[in-house]
């Protein structure tokens, strides 16, 4: 159990941010308010007294601005990567450290299989199909190899935390093979072969599509570059993981040299959520806006883990936390 903290409980937030996908809505603030008290939960961009600051929740902080709040005892993802915050700076500071993990899965696993499914008729043309040229059928002719049934997939899935593994499930008894690349050793079963880190180069032999739900570290910082993308073939690239695990200037390289026909990017990797002006520009990206895992349910799930960890915060049961990856530094399963 934690030691008492002491004090009274203020909530900052950077979810109202515009540049963010995700904005708290009101009845969730007054949830959290009801049992906080008024006044007691503000956006970042507020004044409030830095010293009372105790909480923190939202996606993408700043440890150069976290590092102000000295009295900081609680911080909440509500995505699952939690990289934005060192493991120096968790433990320093005895930081416990909450994630939505398992609340957007199902968003995700959606867009993936989505993106998956679009391609196969319509991801060698423009992503806004209003060009007469391309409305008839001798351009689709041209791309007559690439328009394949879900039995011809050949698909590789980079990550295999909640997200992978609930992709591997639906589509496994319906498209032709999956090889999945994973840290920790698997046994293959049916049409479904694992690959560690190290034998990426060979997950990716012959596939059609690759899937990138990569979290970020070390062995993952921009893993898919020109030396992998020169091993695929016209392939179809999805990436709803950490931007940073790709090159940007080596995938827009792919795209001109035909080793990718195209690529759905729901994440960018650029501060404050920019977008490169080259990836507006071509024709053979299709981009969102951070929202794969955006959905209804975001909020419903999310306000669920959060209200009842802030009942465990007030009662100093930090280590009953749902979701726990740090209490108070030390990290969890290691």
């Amino acid at each position: 159990m934690v030691s008492n903290i002491g004090g009274n409980m203020l909530v900052i937030s950077d979810w109202n941010n515009e540049l963010k996908a995700y904005s708290i809505p009101k009845d969730i603030i007054s949830s959290i308010e009801t049992i906080i008290g008024t006044n007691s939960f503000k956006f970042i961009d507020e004044a409030y007294e830095k010293d009372k600051v105790t909480c923190y929740f939202g996606n993408i902080p700043e440890q150069d601005l976290l590092s102000e709040f000295k009295n900081l005892k609680w911080v909440h993802f509500g995505s699952i990567g939690i990289d934005k915050l060192s493991h120096e700076f968790i433990s320093r500071n005895s930081l416990t450290i909450t994630n939505g993990a398992k609340t957007n899965n199902s968003g995700v696993t959606t867009y993936c299989i989505g993106e998956l499914f679009r391609s196969c008729k319509s991801g060698f043309i423009s992503r806004v199909c209003n060009d007469k040229d391309e409305l008839n059928r001798n351009h689709y002719d041209k791309f007559y190899d690439f328009m394949i049934d879900y039995s011809d997939i050949n698909l590789c899935i980079l990550g295999y935390g909640d997200i992978g593994k609930e992709i591997t499930k639906i589509l496994s008894p319906i498209v032709n093979k999956i090889n999945i690349v994973t840290r920790t050793n698997r046994n293959n079963f049916e049409n479904v072969n694992f690959y560690k880190i190290n034998q990426i180069h060979d997950s990716i032999k012959d596939i059609s599509h690759v899937i990138n739900v990569l979290p970020l570290h070390e062995e993952t910082k921009g893993i898919f570059n020109n030396k992998l993308f020169q091993d695929l073939n016209n392939a179809y690239y999805i990436c709803a993981g950490r931007a940073e695990t790709h090159i940007n200037k080596d995938l827009l390289n792919a795209l001109d040299n035909k080793f990718l026909r195209g690529a759905s990017l729901d994440v960018y990797g650029l501060p404050n959520g920019e977008i490169q002006q080259d990836f507006i520009d071509n024709k053979q990206i299709h981009l969102s806006p951070h929202i794969s895992g955006w959905t209804k349910n975001f909020w419903p799930n999310q306000s669920e883990i959060i209200l009842y960890n802030i009942n465990m915060y007030i009662e100093n049961n930090f280590d009953e936390m749902k979701n726990l990856v740090y209490c108070a530094g030390s990290k969890l399963n290691e």
